[in-house]
This record gives C-alpha cells, sequence and structure tokens, in this order.
C-alpha cells in the first residue's frame, strides 16, 4: 500500500523540506536533496545526498521507487528504503554512464555495495524500485527484478531518496513514491436467512 508519494510540482527549496527530512551531514553525506525545477535532484556539489519521508512511519517491510526526467552523467541515484538520520540506508542506484544497477548499504555515510553490477536498460520515465522484505532486498525496474541480495543489518526506517555525483551533474526524479506490503480487503456480504 503506497504510504507516501511526491511529483515535486512546487517552487524550487534547498533542502527539500514539508514531508522529507534530508540527512544532515555524516561521514560522505554532505550534500543536500533539493528541489529544482520541479524535480528533485542533489542540491549541491559534494559526495551523497540522503532524504526520506517524515509523514508516517513505515513497517520494516516497506518499498521506494522512483523514475528520473534527466539522468546525470557521472552519478548514481536512486531509491532507498530504511533510511535514517544517522546516515543509514539500503539503496538501489543506477548508474547512467555504465548503464549499470547496484544494490547498496549506506552505513553513517560510508558506502558498501552489497551487489552489483548489472547491465541494464532504464529510460527515462522508466521506474526503479527498491523492496525491502525482511532480509531480501530486491531491486526492480518496470516491476521486473534486476537484482537481489540479503543484507541484515538495518531493520528499520523510511523510504527516500539517494543521490550521488556533483550537483548538475546529478539525475533529476519527477516522480517519487514509497509504501508497504499490506494488502486491505472489502468486499460485500450478503447474509441468506
Amino acid at each position: 500500500m503506497q504510504l507516501g508519494t511526491d511529483i515535486f510540482n512546487r517552487p524550487n527549496q534547498n533542502p527539500i523540506t514539508g514531508n522529507w527530512t534530508t540527512v544532515a551531514p555524516v561521514g560522505s553525506i554532505t550534500g543536500t536533496v533539493q528541489i529544482l525545477s520541479h524535480t528533485a535532484t542533489e542540491g549541491s556539489t559534494t559526495a551523497f545526498a540522503l532524504a526520506f519521508w517524515n509523514a508516517v512511519a513505515f513497517p520494516s517491510n516497506q518499498y521506494s521507487e522512483m523514475s528520473f526526467s534527466s539522468f546525470g552523467s557521472s552519478s548514481a541515484d536512486g531509491p532507498s528504503v530504511r533510511s535514517t538520520s544517522g546516515g543509514n540506508c539500503y539503496a538501489t542506484v543506477y548508474v547512467n554512464s555504465a548503464s549499470q544497477l547496484y544494490i547498496i548499504k549506506i552505513t553513517a555515510g560510508s558506502l558498501t555495495i552489497l551487489t552489483g553490477p548489472v547491465s541494464v536498460t532504464f529510460h527515462l520515465g522508466d521506474v526503479l524500485r527498491l523492496e525491502a522484505i525482511g532480509t531480501a532486498l530486491t531491486a526492480k525496474i518496470n516491476g521486473v527484478s534486476q537484482l537481489s541480495t540479503t543484507d541484515s543489518t538495518f531493520t528499520s526506517g523510511a523510504a527516500g531518496m539517494f543521490f550521488s555525483g556533483n550537483g548538475a551533474a546529478s539525475g533529476a526524479s519527477q516522480y517519487w513514491a514509497g509504501g508497504d506490503f499490506t494488502t486491505t480487503t472489502s468486499g460485500i456480504f450478503f447474509i441468506v436467512t
């Protein structure tokens, strides 16, 4: 079930605020996520930037997804899950210069590659998604699994966005959503007498 969504259709803002928390500098996370020209992108010329949706409490099993209106020439950008203000998260990132996808772990701002790279076809407007269910992490493009791995380091946090590169070299996202895997059922019940 979708718990949050943003299409960034509002005035420029650096850092992004409202329902978003931009992670304060820790380790290599020294940048901001901003809204620029109705997209989310990195807001400064630094190594990493991380922001997460703060309007709801996310359960441990969660997803985060994004689509892009432009790709950075040298960046690795994508959705994050189990993101915290301490600079922790899992993310799947697309590296446009190599057409490759990774699943990474950020611990107190320090990056570790969990799996990848895998060569992928990813177009502007396609949806890049990361799912965290238990210890399983799965990266998908338009609903099709591309990479998977397991890691038990982080068990809680929020869905968000991760950017790396330097300022204008980062990608720009025009859509983000995050949620969980609960389902609701409804129906019509008849009582026969």
